[in-house]
């Protein structure tokens, strides 16, 4: 009997956890790692893009990918860009959409497509970017077919040798996620938490949640937040009603202040990470939820000491990086950022300047993680001539 009783509780585990983010009363969103099966060609390939086109002798691959490091090195390509010419890469997955899907709003993800990028689903044209650092999100759910396989396709370009002063690599070098989520939903990169006022006893806690699909919506909807320790404990939360009527296509909410008794402080010898859980509500429903690290802890810059963490002045020990992982290339390989911040640590480093553009979701985690200070950059432009790494509108 206890045999039996074990096996179901481990059943009823698995189809608790099966889906990110599912339960077996609440419904919220799926997020599915669409980094395998993708089919690969290096120069430009008309019509690749239609739904349509025989790809069979394309190579098959996972991602992340840089196409441009196996490139042989040319001299006439420019120290400037690594000494690989600049180039063109196609990339097609086909997929099957499960009928669950339907009417709810569905997200092609692209955490990075070097260096620019566009994106065709079933032939239609529903993304670009000129940006390859920044990533996008795009919504398919008006192209997805049910009856038949989907096509994903992807033209990635180096742009033009000019475009960037170091080595950028090309291609879908970061991850890709298609996402399944309510309409009512927290927006991509919605969850902002600051921490206004620190003391040995307790800490203000402020959650900032950016809402999609209440636009002019007079929904009865609540925003919830529970925080949790370093240990897994709950140990505070907060709710509150989301607004109504609001005309802004998406809606920013400021939760009311958090308090957190005995913080545990984020340092680079102790790296202690919070958890935010944010969920919204819809009639009594849980129709999303997603999660969001972060550390408690103070920062102050002054011209008399320089820099304090958490009111110990700190020197910043570390490297100006670029986002390549040398011979990897610019495939952005969790395990290996992991290794290469385990190095750093090893070396007594605490700190890396992401020299010069935004770096992808898993580096900045991983460093939370480690206890490694990031200073981050968001683009590199000298004039309005060198090193534009955008292209003309058409």
């Amino acid at each position: 009997m206890a045999n039996k009783s074990v096996l179901l509780l481990f059943i009823w585990f698995l189809f608790s956890f099966q889906v990110n983010g599912q339960s077996v009363n609440d419904v919220t969103r799926e997020i599915h790692l669409f980094n395998f099966d993708w089919k690969f060609h290096y120069g430009d390939a008309p019509n690749a893009h239609e739904l349509i086109y025989n790809d069979t002798n394309w190579e098959t691959l996972d991602l992340p990918h840089d196409f441009q490091i196996n490139l042989p090195w040319d001299s006439s390509a420019g120290g400037a860009r690594g000494f690989k010419e600049m180039g063109i890469g196609w990339y097609r997955k086909i997929f099957k959409a499960d009928p669950s899907w339907k009417g709810k709003k569905i997200l092609l993800d692209f955490e990075g497509i070097m260096l620019l990028g566009d994106v065709w689903i079933n032939g239609k044209k529903v993304g670009s970017t000129d940006y390859g650092y920044l990533g996008f999100e795009t919504d398919i759910s008006g192209f997805l077919k049910y009856d038949t396989e989907n096509v994903i396709a992807v033209k990635a370009s180096t742009g033009s040798k000019g475009g960037s002063r170091w080595y950028t690599g090309g291609g879908l070098y970061r991850d890709v996620h298609l996402i399944v989520k309510h309409n009512v939903s927290i927006a991509r990169h919605g969850i902002f938490v600051t921490t206004p006022r620190i003391s040995n006893n307790d800490a203000d806690i402020k959650v900032q949640v950016e809402l999609e699909g209440v636009k002019n919506k007079m929904y009865n909807l609540e925003i919830e937040v529970n925080l949790i320790s370093p240990d897994g404990i709950q140990v505070a939360s907060a709710r509150m009603p989301a607004p109504k009527g609001n005309k802004q296509q998406t809606v920013e909410v400021l939760m009311p202040l958090i308090k957190i008794n005995h913080p545990k402080l984020w340092s680079c010898e102790m790296p202690n990470i919070y958890m935010a859980e944010v969920s919204l509500i819809l009639d009594g429903k849980k129709v999303d939820m997603l999660k969001q690290q972060f550390g408690i802890r103070t920062l102050l810059f002054d011209k008399e000491f320089g820099f304090k963490l958490n009111g110990e002045k700190v020197f910043l020990k570390g490297i100006s990086n670029h986002h390549d992982l040398g011979a990897l290339g610019a495939a952005a390989f969790e395990t290996a950022i992991a290794r290469q911040m385990d190095q750093l640590k090893a070396f007594g480093f605490n700190h890396i300047r992401t020299s010069h553009n935004p770096y992808s979701p898993s580096f900045l985690k991983l460093a939370d993680e480690k206890g490694i200070l990031i200073v981050d950059e968001l683009y590199d432009k000298w004039s309005n001539k060198s090193y534009w790494g955008g292209r003309k509108p058409e």
